[in-house]
């Protein structure tokens, strides 16, 4: 799993990430994420396009930091989901 972010006009930041989101994939990158999705960041696009394969556990993960994210009063959206992660948006 890779996992690289990159500062976008205004205060947007965006995280791709790449690879398989599945138990060793979501726990090589969990700890950076959530990181990078930390205050004092209000406006974040992640970018699943190159994700291949999304368990339940990479979704738990995308959930919880948007979650957070919204709960800090910023906003979160998923980028390229596909059919699966769009039952849960």
């Amino acid at each position: 799993m890779k996992i690289h972010d990159e500062q976008l006009e205004g205060d947007v930041y965006k995280i791709n990430l790449e690879g398989r989101m599945d138990i060793a994939g979501t726990q090589a990158i969990d700890l950076k994420f959530t990181g990078m999705t930390a205050a004092p960041r209000k406006s974040i696009i992640v970018d699943i396009s190159g994700v291949d394969f999304l368990a339940s556990i990479g979704i738990r993960t995308l959930l919880v930091n948007t979650k957070a994210v919204n709960g800090r009063g910023g906003k979160l959206v998923i980028l390229n989901p596909d059919a699966t992660l769009k039952r849960f948006c």
